[in-house]
């Protein structure tokens, strides 16, 4: 794919724009140009925040709607972004807090005994190492 959008979303004061430098920059290392969105409300704590990345192999002015991939933090990115998700969009969601998500759920934490949500682990895991490597 030539040109990917994601959308971060959670309240304010998790790491929202964090995150999304952090997508940005790793879009960044593979090759793609980016472009970032940061929402700021004027919210206290706890209030919903969200980032939009656009990366593209031409230059980029402008985030754009439908996303491909939705990181939902909470169940309010997912219910505030609803209009940008289409039936190719990924959701990526933590089961504990999101209950309508769609999507692939991240478990909470990891359970290093091998118990309920270590496969998902696994099936995260695996699936990034399948990522192909960009050019540095």
């Amino acid at each position: 794919m030539s040109e990917y959008s994601v959308l971060i979303g959670g309240k304010a004061g998790e790491g929202i724009n964090t995150a999304g430098l952090s997508i940005a920059g790793l879009f960044s290392r593979l090759g793609y140009r980016t472009y970032m969105y940061f929402d700021y409300p004027s919210l206290i704590r706890g209030g919903h925040n969200f980032a939009i990345i656009r990366a593209s192999e031409k230059a980029v002015r402008a985030h754009r709607t439908p996303v491909d991939v939705l990181l939902a933090f909470d169940q309010k990115s997912i219910d505030n972004h609803r209009d940008r998700i289409h039936d190719g969009t990924t959701i990526i969601y933590d089961a504990s807090v999101v209950v309508r998500g769609g999507g692939l759920r991240s478990p909470a934490r990891r359970d290093r005994r091998g118990g309920e949500g270590a496969s998902d682990h696994k099936k995260f895991r695996d699936a990034r190492r399948s990522l192909p490597r960009g050019r540095h």
